[in-house]
Order: structure tokens, then C-alpha cells, then sequence
């Protein structure tokens, strides 16, 4: 975890103290980083993760470090799940102020090759998901006028990912469409976050398909769209900080893309 990141940026552990933030995905990754920056801010951090494993390991770490952390195992796409969350969550914590729609999945291959069902599963999770998320969460904010959402979004039209991609870019048009929506004065903001490229078990896991497919190297695959001020991709503790700073600025970026670098 960056914590030095984090001060420089004029943050400190009272940044974000009694709020409480639900990091969809949270197992891994980004996410995993990201839950980890929030809870060292003084956030209380559910993380909604589908696998158990990595799931627990995140509440485990964070609260090792000195954070409050509360792991409930979530399928995003399942309503039924996602009140469980809140359910679960409301009771440990009080109400959510901070939503990140982070948890995805992804299917390699041309397009046509995937079968619908890959595509029915990316959306299911990558796009229905945040919506779920947003209707569940969201009026409990409104009713408070303040909150923030956040969504990840990706590059736009990159090869034999299409399930992947094409659900990324809905979600950057979701944003908008929420943001504008809510307009400036409802105490909400949400905001669309664009990482770039970063060193998370997912994209390692695409090294082993798509650079083939494009005919690259994996070194020229993961400096497509490298990161200022890094050779290649950027460590997720490095990219998570910057996200963490961004939620807590919320404000300032409502109805904007806002890129990590």
C-alpha cells in the first residue's frame, strides 16, 4: 500500500473517517488495493467479493493493518445477494456513503468465437451489476444528500476481448447518464475512473491470449497504453492510491472521466 502516495497527495488517516465504502471485486486487483488505501484512510471498507477466498484473505489484511474491514461474499448480478450486502453492512457499519463498481469478469476470444453466454456473463456482471449496485445504494444517499459513486472503465475497441471492452465503455456511459441525471446539486457525485494500463492478476492472465491474437509480444502488449512516469504497467498499489484520491475529491470530478497517472 502507497501510503507515502497518499500523503503527498494531502491525505491522511482521518480522510475519509466515518464513512463507510463498499469495493465490489474487492478480492484482487485494483480493488483489493484499492479497499486497502480506503480502510488506511479511516473509511470502513465492506468488501463485496464473490470468491471466498480472496475475499476473506482482503478483510484479513486490511484489518492486520490497523483498518476496519468487513468481508460479505457477493454475486453483483444477483439482487437477492446484493441486499444481503447491504443487509450485512448496515448493521456492522451504518449506511453506505461510498459505492466503487469494480468487480468484473472477462471471456478471450473473436468475437466470433465467444458463445452468447460469455457475453451474457460479462454484462451480467460488469454492467447489471453496477446497476445494481447504484439502485441499491444510491437513494440511501440521496435521502442523505451526500455520497459517491464510482465506476471503472477501460480502453474502447481492443481485439478479442470484445465482452470485456464493449461492457466497460457501457459503463462509462452509465456514469454519465447517473451523473447528469443526479446534476450538481443532489450532495451525490459520481465519477467514471480510467486506470490505464496496470499490473493486476487480470490482465497477467490476458498475456497468456491477446498479445498472440494481436500479433504482439507481451512486452509490446503491456505498453500499449503505459502509464506516465512508468516503464510498462503501473503496480495496482500505485493506481490504487491515486483512485483513493479521487473518491476522496470526489466532487470535483462529477460527471467526469478522471485518469490515473
Amino acid at each position: 500500500m502507497r501510503t507515502d502516495f497518499l500523503e503527498r497527495m494531502g491525505l491522511n488517516q482521518r480522510s475519509l473517517a466515518g464513512r463507510v465504502a463498499v469495493v465490489t471485486g474487492a478480492g484482487r486487483g485494483i480493488g483489493h488495493e484499492l479497499a486497502r488505501a480506503l480502510a488506511w484512510l479511516g473509511a470502513k471498507v465492506a468488501i463485496a467479493e464473490i470468491d471466498s477466498e480472496t475475499g476473506a484473505a482482503t478483510e484479513q489484511l486490511i484489518r492486520s493493518e490497523g483498518g476496519e474491514a468487513l468481508f460479505v461474499q457477493t454475486d453483483v448480478a444477483g439482487e437477492r445477494s446484493v441486499t444481503h450486502l447491504k443487509e450485512r453492512v448496515e448493521v456492522a457499519y451504518g449506511e453506505v456513503d461510498i459505492l466503487v463498481n469494480n468487480a468484473l469478469v472477462t471471456a478471450f476470444g473473436s468475437i466470433l468465437e465467444l458463445p452468447l453466454a460469455a457475453w451474457d456473463r460479462t454484462t451480467r456482471v460488469n454492467l447489471r451489476g453496477a446497476v445494481i449496485g447504484v439502485k441499491t445504494f444510491l437513494p440511501g444517499m440521496l435521502k442523505r444528500r451526500e455520497g459517491t459513486v464510482a465506476m471503472v472503465t477501460s480502453a474502447e475497441g481492443m481485439g478479442y476481448a470484445a465482452p470485456y471492452f464493449a461492457s466497460k465503455t457501457a459503463l462509462r456511459s452509465l456514469a454519465f447518464s447517473l451523473a447528469a441525471e443526479l446534476g450538481e446539486d443532489s450532495g451525490v457525485s459520481v465519477f467514471i475512473f480510467a486506470p490505464g494500463m496496470v499490473d493486476t492478476p487480470g490482465l497477467r492472465e490476458s498475456l497468456s491470449e491477446m498479445p498472440r491474437r494481436m500479433g504482439l509480444t507481451p512486452h509490446e502488449f503491456t505498453h500499449l497504453g503505459a502509464n506516465a512516469g512508468y516503464e510498462g504497467l503501473m503496480p495496482a498499489e500505485d493506481c490504487a492510491a491515486g483512485f483513493a484520491c479521487d473518491i476522496v475529491h470526489a466532487s470535483d470530478y462529477h460527471g467526469q472521466i478522471a485518469v490515473d497517472s
